[in-house]
């Protein structure tokens, strides 16, 4: 988990560090107009950023690809075989 933390907060740093040099140097890095054919986007995604608690987490129901739900049963990782964990050496 710390190497994972650790990749993540070096990558978030490098990709502040090009953010800030592209908004201090708008030109050094042209962009062909070909490339935004349409020009700026009038879309929204609707997201206003992270924030942490503006929805309630429920893990009463989840949803997984049909090989990883086989993979957790017979892992007995589902919640009927949880009560068999006190048994596993």
């Amino acid at each position: 988990m710390s190497s994972t933390t650790q990749l993540v907060e070096t990558m978030a740093k490098h990709l502040i560090d090009l953010w800030r040099w592209r908004r201090a140097h708008p030109t050094d890095l042209r962009q062909p107009a070909e490339q935004w054919k349409d020009g700026p986007s009038i879309h929204s995604t609707g997201f206003n950023g992270y924030a942490p608690g503006s929805l309630v987490l429920e893990p009463s129901l989840g949803m997984m690809h049909p090989i990883t739900a086989r993979r957790f049963h017979a892992a007995a990782l589902d919640d009927p075989a949880r009560l068999q964990w006190t048994k596993f050496d």
